[in-house]
C-alpha cells in the first residue's frame, strides 16, 4: 500500500499539470493578497485622514474653550 501511496505521491510532484496548477493556485493566492494589501493601505488612509481631521476640530474646540475662559 504504501509503495502504491509514495508512487502516486511522486508522480503527482512530477506531472506537469500539476505543477502547472500550483502555479496557479499560488499566483490566485498573490493576488488575493495584494488586493487585500491595497484595501487595507485605502483603510489606513482614510483613517490617518479622518484623524487628522478630528485633531484639527480638537484643537479648534480647544481655542473656543481658551477664549470664552478669558471673555469671562
Amino acid at each position: 500500500m504504501s509503495d502504491t501511496v509514495t508512487e502516486i505521491t511522486g508522480e503527482f510532484l512530477t506531472d506537469d499539470r500539476a505543477a502547472r496548477h500550483r502555479r496557479w493556485a499560488a499566483e490566485q493566492r498573490r493576488q488575493n493578497a495584494a488586493r487585500a494589501l491595497e484595501a487595507i493601505q485605502s483603510l489606513e488612509q482614510l483613517a490617518f485622514h479622518r484623524h487628522a481631521v478630528a485633531r484639527v476640530e480638537v484643537d479648534a474646540s480647544w481655542a473656543l474653550v481658551a477664549a470664552l475662559r478669558q471673555q469671562q
